[in-house]
Protein backbone atom coordinates (compact mmCIF):
# COMPACT_ATOMS: atom_id res chain seq x y z
CA UNK A 1 0.00 0.00 0.00
CA UNK A 2 1.63 3.41 -1.15
CA UNK A 3 4.78 1.62 -1.76
CA UNK A 4 5.09 0.42 2.05
CA UNK A 5 4.74 -3.21 2.63
CA UNK A 6 2.17 -4.72 4.99
CA UNK A 7 1.79 -8.28 6.35
CA UNK A 8 -2.01 -9.08 7.68
CA UNK A 9 -2.80 -11.00 9.32
CA UNK A 10 -6.93 -11.86 9.13
CA UNK A 11 -8.73 -12.56 12.27
CA UNK A 12 -12.37 -14.20 12.41
CA UNK A 13 -12.40 -12.35 16.45
CA UNK A 14 -13.25 -9.24 17.64
CA UNK A 15 -9.56 -7.51 17.74
CA UNK A 16 -9.22 -3.44 18.75
CA UNK A 17 -6.29 -0.59 18.53
CA UNK A 18 -5.24 -0.92 22.03
CA UNK A 19 -4.29 -4.78 21.36
CA UNK A 20 -1.63 -3.94 18.69
CA UNK A 21 -0.33 -0.55 20.65
CA UNK A 22 2.15 -1.30 22.85
CA UNK A 23 3.91 1.70 24.85
CA UNK A 24 7.03 -0.21 26.52
CA UNK A 25 9.41 -3.56 25.38
CA UNK A 26 8.28 -4.63 28.85
CA UNK A 27 4.69 -4.87 28.62
CA UNK A 28 5.09 -7.85 25.80
CA UNK A 29 6.51 -9.84 28.53
CA UNK A 30 4.91 -8.93 31.62
CA UNK A 31 1.19 -8.59 29.68
CA UNK A 32 1.81 -11.35 27.35
CA UNK A 33 -1.80 -12.23 27.47
CA UNK A 34 -2.82 -8.94 26.51
CA UNK A 35 -0.59 -8.08 24.06
CA UNK A 36 -0.33 -11.88 22.54
CA UNK A 37 -1.82 -10.44 18.95
CA UNK A 38 1.25 -7.56 18.94
CA UNK A 39 3.79 -9.83 19.46
CA UNK A 40 2.26 -12.36 16.88
CA UNK A 41 2.48 -10.11 14.63
CA UNK A 42 5.59 -8.35 15.47
CA UNK A 43 6.95 -12.44 15.27
CA UNK A 44 5.81 -12.07 11.18
CA UNK A 45 7.71 -9.08 10.94
CA UNK A 46 10.59 -10.49 12.10
CA UNK A 47 10.43 -13.57 10.45
CA UNK A 48 9.93 -11.66 6.79
CA UNK A 49 12.74 -9.28 7.89
CA UNK A 50 14.64 -11.93 8.66
CA UNK A 51 14.86 -13.25 5.08
CA UNK A 52 14.46 -10.04 2.73
CA UNK A 53 15.67 -6.51 3.46
CA UNK A 54 12.74 -3.68 3.70
CA UNK A 55 13.60 -0.39 5.96
CA UNK A 56 10.43 -0.45 7.35
CA UNK A 57 6.85 -2.03 7.11
CA UNK A 58 3.29 -2.27 8.65
CA UNK A 59 2.43 -5.49 10.22
CA UNK A 60 -1.68 -6.04 11.98
CA UNK A 61 -4.83 -7.55 11.75
CA UNK A 62 -8.19 -7.02 9.95
CA UNK A 63 -11.06 -8.32 11.74
CA UNK A 64 -13.31 -10.22 9.75
CA UNK A 65 -16.10 -9.90 13.01
CA UNK A 66 -15.55 -5.94 13.08
CA UNK A 67 -16.41 -5.88 8.90
CA UNK A 68 -16.38 -2.05 9.10
CA UNK A 69 -13.15 -1.67 10.62
CA UNK A 70 -9.96 -1.43 8.22
CA UNK A 71 -6.31 -2.76 8.84
CA UNK A 72 -5.48 -2.12 12.27
CA UNK A 73 -1.38 -1.67 12.40
CA UNK A 74 0.64 -2.90 15.42
CA UNK A 75 1.84 0.62 16.79
CA UNK A 76 4.74 1.36 19.28
CA UNK A 77 3.57 4.50 20.80
CA UNK A 78 1.54 5.19 18.34
CA UNK A 79 4.15 5.27 15.31
CA UNK A 80 3.33 2.14 12.97
CA UNK A 81 6.21 1.83 11.12
CA UNK A 82 7.94 -1.23 11.83
CA UNK A 83 12.09 -0.56 11.39
CA UNK A 84 15.20 -2.20 12.08
CA UNK A 85 15.06 -0.31 15.50
CA UNK A 86 11.38 -2.56 16.35
CA UNK A 87 12.54 -5.49 15.16
CA UNK A 88 15.97 -5.41 17.07
CA UNK A 89 13.88 -4.87 20.12
CA UNK A 90 11.84 -6.94 19.16
CA UNK A 91 14.49 -9.41 19.17
CA UNK A 92 15.45 -8.58 22.51
CA UNK A 93 12.18 -9.28 23.74
CA UNK A 94 12.12 -12.51 22.18
CA UNK A 95 15.39 -13.66 23.56
CA UNK A 96 14.59 -12.97 27.27
CA UNK A 97 10.93 -14.92 26.58
CA UNK A 98 13.09 -17.99 25.31
CA UNK A 99 15.45 -17.69 28.41
CA UNK A 100 12.67 -17.44 30.67
CA UNK A 101 11.10 -20.23 29.03
CA UNK A 102 14.56 -22.69 29.26
CA UNK A 103 15.11 -21.50 32.62
CA UNK A 104 14.58 -24.37 35.16
CA UNK A 105 14.15 -22.21 37.93
CA UNK A 106 11.50 -20.46 37.02
CA UNK A 107 8.06 -22.51 36.64
CA UNK A 108 5.26 -22.85 33.97
CA UNK A 109 2.24 -21.38 35.12
CA UNK A 110 -0.99 -22.41 33.66
CA UNK A 111 -2.60 -19.64 32.31
CA UNK A 112 -6.45 -18.48 33.77
CA UNK A 113 -7.56 -18.92 29.72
Amino acid sequence: VNDRLHIVDYKTGAVSKSDLNISSWDTLLSEHGKFEKAFQVLTYAFLYQHNYTTPSLQAGIVSLKNANTDFIPFSFNKDALITQETIAQYQLVLEQLIREICNPEIPFIDSED
